[in-house]
């Protein structure tokens, strides 16, 4: 989570089409973001944290992957592919989402 979504001014058409996805298939998403945001996805839950909990890049979690995208010049994307790894984060994902508001 971020207080901003930088795919709306970078990705704006991929975001455009996760969105659409997600409704399709009816898969759950669940964001966390600073206070005031407000998501272009509708299906989305999004729960809110104090602006010190949320690290400046974005972190996906995914089946047994994990995106980290830091959309800083030049926007770096790491994906990691590995099943303990994605479970961590879930957990940690999990327990964030837990005392957000």
């Amino acid at each position: 989570g971020t207080s901003t979504d930088p795919y709306v001014e970078y990705l704006p058409l991929a975001l455009e089409r996760f969105i659409v996805e997600s409704k399709r298939y009816k898969f759950e998403t669940k964001l966390l973001f600073a206070k005031g945001f407000k998501s272009p996805n509708e299906t989305a839950k999004i729960k809110f944290l104090p602006e010190e909990y949320l690290p400046p890049v974005r972190t996906m979690i995914y089946a047994n992957r994990v995106a980290i995208v830091n959309f800083s010049q030049p926007v770096t994307t790491i994906i990691i592919e590995d099943k303990e790894i994605a479970e961590s984060y879930k957990k940690q994902f999990n327990a964030l989402w837990k005392i957000a508001k």
